[in-house]
């Protein structure tokens, strides 16, 4: 009597459908074109892995030849952080014609991935192969490592721009922007003498800050016929309206952009450009951004368990606070990083000071945090443990800020000893008012503008 003879079990065309219908609404890309319609997709980083690994595996095994299956397999073990397994995956989904998946390949490369060094150039392979296939994303990774160098003989401006074209050309207005400056900066042979102007006019009527601005100083400077003029300003007032209501966590929300933006604009309203502004708001904005001369201060920050430098701009306003309490807004909500708190006291006891004895905050400024003026203080003494956290404070700036050139402002160790001395000295830091009032403040030497974005 012959043996029974087993079959692996069959596994029916309903469970094959549930399985795939399942693996694409978990791990399904945004940007997969060949998903179904109904399927919308989620990114990366909002996988749950845990639900979606089982499930494109058992996809997988009902058709291990299906390249978007196998790429949003990668995906699942992506976000899950098996990235050795996820760009196995990948590079087998590429193989069977999946260009995301190869652009995905680039950026676990470009990264680094499961303890391994990131390589650019072997990312760079990966990223043109999808980009040539017209993957915009891949498009954007391999002109960002182009441009920057990373890893690289060197930086390749010119390669880069052929990516920004052929994304700008498709209503891209941060690759517009990229190539535009690129022009503008003589980093990129233009194909025509319109290119840049062409690039930053789309770029800035999607509200791109920088190109608003670089463009409304080139139609400035270009010919300075009237239209010209006109339209440098539409541009201007473009970029200050795009500084003034940015969110704080964003670049543009800068303070100085709004100070140069509309430095600009009310510059070129003197040439002869219209004002379309409201009067009030005009006029305002004509109190509060002046066309004179800021002070720069550089002002060491914490950045997690990283110290940094930032430029701190003061200059006269009407407001009732310092601009560094908006710069320090700003450096806590856009940049995570911390701006002494000792030294934003300090900026607001200056600027009270000069308000109540009507001298220029920015000479009273640099007058109290000038070193060369910090005897004043010394007429009295601190608590000692005060003292030795002060003495303590000029050292290290001193030490780790000794590559701080004299016309880079008054460096970090001036801002620390000129804030603490402020903070502890409030009675002697007013005396410095009449001291600024009487060497007349308006001689002292300024800098820090103007600035350009």
């Amino acid at each position: 009597m012959g043996g029974l003879i087993l079959l692996p079990p069959q596994v029916s065309v309903a469970q094959t459908a549930q399985a795939i219908s399942e693996c694409d609404r978990l791990a399904a890309s945004v940007f997969d074109s060949t998903k179904p319609i109904a399927i919308p997709g989620v990114r990366l980083e909002n996988i749950d892995f845990e639900k979606a690994i089982p499930a494109c595996e058992a996809a997988v095994k009902t058709q291990p030849n299906n390249a978007r299956i196998l790429y949003q397999y990668g995906r699942a073990l992506n976000a899950g952080k098996r990235e050795s397994l996820a760009i196995e995956t990948y590079k087998k989904a590429s193989d069977l014609g999946s260009l995301l998946a190869a652009n995905n390949v680039g950026t676990l490369l470009s990264r680094g991935y499961s303890g391994a060094k990131p390589d650019n150039k072997a990312a760079l392979v990966w990223y043109e192969f999808a980009a040539q296939g017209g993957v915009d994303i891949a498009k954007r990774n391999a002109a960002d490592i182009l441009e920057k160098g990373d890893g690289l003989a060197a930086p390749n401006l010119e390669r880069a721009a052929m990516y920004w074209r052929s994304l700008a050309n498709a209503g891209d207005p941060e690759a517009a922007e990229s190539v535009g400056l690129a022009i503008l900066d003589k980093k990129v042979v233009p194909l025509d003498s319109s290119e840049a102007v062409n690039h930053l006019t789309m770029a800035a009527s999607k509200n791109r800050f920088v190109s608003a601005d670089r463009l409304a100083r080139l139609l400035k400077d270009r010919n300075a016929s009237a239209e010209d003029i006109q339209q440098a300003a539409k541009y201007a007032l473009l970029a200050y309206q795009l500084a003034f209501s940015a969110p704080l966590d964003s670049e543009e929300a800068w303070l100085p952009y709004q100070w140069t933006s509309f430095g600009l604009y009310d510059t070129l309203v003197q040439m002869g450009a219209k004002n379309v502004m409201q009067t009030a708001a005009y006029n305002q904005a004509r109190a509060d951004f002046p066309p004179k001369h800021g002070v720069k201060f550089t002002v060491p920050i914490e950045c997690g368990t990283t110290k940094e430098k930032v430029n701190v701009y003061i200059w006269e306003w009407t407001r009732e606070y310092p601009q560094t309490d908006s710069h320090a807004d700003w450096v806590r909500q856009a940049k995570g990083c911390t701006f002494p708190q000792e030294t934003v006291e300090s900026f607001r006891r200056i600027y009270s000071i000069a308000l109540e004895n009507k001298v220029s905050f920015p000479d009273l400024a640099r007058y109290a945090f000038d070193p060369k003026n910090q005897v004043a203080f010394k007429q009295s003494s601190p608590p000692a443990q005060t003292r030795e956290s002060l003495a303590a404070q000029s050292s290290a700036r001193n030490q780790s800020d000794t590559n701080i050139t004299p016309d880079e402002t008054l460096g970090l160790a001036a801002v620390a000893v000129g804030a603490f001395a402020c903070w502890y000295w409030p009675d002697q830091c007013k005396e410095l008012a009449w001291e600024a009032a009487k060497s007349g403040s308006t001689g002292a030497r300024q800098e820090g503008s103007p600035i350009s974005p």
